[in-house]
């Protein structure tokens, strides 16, 4: 089956595209251009989104609706109503919309807001919601910034999002993004890593829904600064490291059709890369009880970190799953991380990876 990887870089986009069991990788697109984040609409024709964070032209989403030959500019970016004393530095999430919203995308941005578009992302406009939550004067910067770098979109219902701000927290909204609940219930607080409750410092990492099942209450898996957890409908969120030696990692991935299954790639948290230079992707298979180790075929002396969205996962049967390191290295399995190949090395700085 055929397969493409969409990669931002540090320095720019590629696509790496499996066919016939091989892979081969593009010239770059968007030469010189740091991609935080790429994204692929695949609801009609396929629409290639990057997140370009330029140091000298600034922030800015650019589209492909030609797999990337030509690329257009959104005509009104991402930008702050005048006078609201805050300007976007950069542009970290692009995800669309639901199936129901054919013209609808979403952008994360730092300072922690998010955008909307209706018209297949032509322009953009502020959910003003969420920026003006009353918690906003206690929100402060993780590492990488005040940086909302996750966005869940329900698959079951549209106007049911979700977004991870680091370091603040979760918050919620059941109306397309009009009001804006804080759901940091049961996770630990930053500095120091304590249970506190429900209030704003908790430094989420990155999330994903489960698959739903008929009667269950919807379940989310977490990625936080301090351990991995999971929330099942509207109770507090509850600890899943169980056996898992590491508690620190950035980016995370649900199995598409089982909802018991999750991926993770933990790091050591003082200098962001694999424990012993042992790069390994860790699954649980019991929703968080247990931990196993997936390293087969992954090098055993290595020191490169995985970002939050360099991490992917495709919904065929089985399933493959795909990241980059901040080495330039891509790693693919077809087979649900039994074994991993090196699909390509030397890239720039892996930022972002997506599959379709």
């Amino acid at each position: 089956m055929r397969r493409t990887l969409l990669l931002g870089t540090r320095r720019g986009l590629f696509i790496a595209t499996r066919d016939s069991g091989r892979w081969s990788v593009s010239n770059p697109m968007l030469l010189g251009q740091p991609i935080f984040c790429a994204g692929a609409d695949v609801r009609g024709d396929v629409k290639l989104l990057a997140g370009r964070n330029d140091a000298h032209w600034g922030p800015a989403i650019r589209y492909s609706s030609d797999f990337g030959k030509t690329w257009l500019e959104s005509e009104k970016q991402p930008r702050f109503v005048e006078g609201s004393g805050l300007a976007v530095e950069a542009i970290w999430q692009i995800v669309p919309g639901g199936l129901d919203q054919p013209n609808v995308l979403y952008a994360g941005v730092d300072p922690a807001a998010l955008f909307k578009s209706e018209d297949g992302g032509k322009s953009w406009f502020e959910i003003e919601g969420l920026t003006k939550h009353p918690t906003r004067k206690e929100w402060s910067p993780g590492n990488g910034g005040l940086c909302l770098h996750t966005i869940l979109v329900d698959p079951d219902d549209s106007q049911h999002l979700l977004v991870g701000i680091s370091a603040v927290g979760v918050f919620e909204s059941f109306d397309g993004g009009g009001t804006w609940s804080l759901e940091n219930d049961g996770l630990p607080v930053s500095y120091p890593p304590e249970q506190r409750g429900n209030v704003i410092g908790s430094c989420v990492h990155k999330m994903a829904f489960a698959p739903s099942a008929p009667g269950a209450p919807k379940r989310i898996y977490q990625q936080n600064h301090f351990g991995l957890f999971r929330r099942e409908g509207t109770a507090k969120w509850e600890s899943i490291q169980s056996n898992n030696p590491y508690s620190f990692g950035f980016p995370l991935a649900a199995h598409p059709r089982d909802r018991e299954r999750a991926f993770v790639i933990p790091l050591a948290g003082e200098v962001r890369a694999p424990e012993g230079g042992k790069l390994a992707v860790y699954e649980t298979r019991n929703a968080g009880a247990s931990w196993i180790p997936l390293s087969n075929g992954l090098p055993e002396n290595t020191y490169n970190g995985i970002l939050r969205d360099a991490f992917a996962i495709d919904t065929d049967s089985p399933c493959g799953l795909y990241f980059g390191t901040n080495g330039g290295q891509v790693y693919a399995s077809e087979n649900e991380g039994a074994s991993w190949e090196l699909v390509c090395d030397k890239l720039p700085p892996i930022n972002s990876v997506r599959v379709f």
